[in-house]
């Protein structure tokens, strides 16, 4: 299975560029995210629990060390950030569920602000309309 994947671009809140972001084995969760219209053999692998319990049991077995460095070139992830040498990683799982150093990621300490302890993106709709649709993993809302 192949690490690399596909990107996604997006602007930045009040910036004009246009930023590039790869997406970890996006190439997967765009066939698991796939549409009602798919081959049956595809909706059987993807409606069970079946496929992810066993990429679930690969990622978490030694097995699954080899994508790890695939994953840090992949994504460009600074490993000075890590708390733990990239060698000490027994699996993807324990790769992906890192801790960082403690000054890398302070967090803020005003009980107004609102802090994530994960990297990620939000996707927000500055205003819902009655007619808006979201499609969230094959659903529409």
């Amino acid at each position: 299975m192949n690490i690399s994947g596909t990107e996604i671009y997006y602007y930045e809140r009040g910036q004009a560029e246009l930023l590039r972001e790869p997406v970890l084995a996006g190439k997967l969760l765009a066939w698991a995210y796939q549409d009602a219209n798919s081959a049956w053999l595809d909706r059987l692998a993807f409606r069970s629990s079946i496929l992810s319990r066993l990429l679930g049991a690969y990622y978490g077995s030694r097995l699954s060390r080899g994508k790890i460095r695939q994953a840090i070139e992949y994504l460009q992830i600074d490993v000075s950030e890590f708390r733990d040498r990239v060698e000490s990683f027994t699996s993807f799982n324990k790769f992906f569920t890192r801790y960082l150093k403690a000054e890398c990621r302070p967090s803020d300490r005003d009980p107004r602000a609102l802090s994530s302890p994960a990297d990620g993106r939000a996707l927000v709709f500055p205003k819902l309309e009655k007619d808006l649709v979201i499609p969230v993993k094959g659903c529409r809302y």
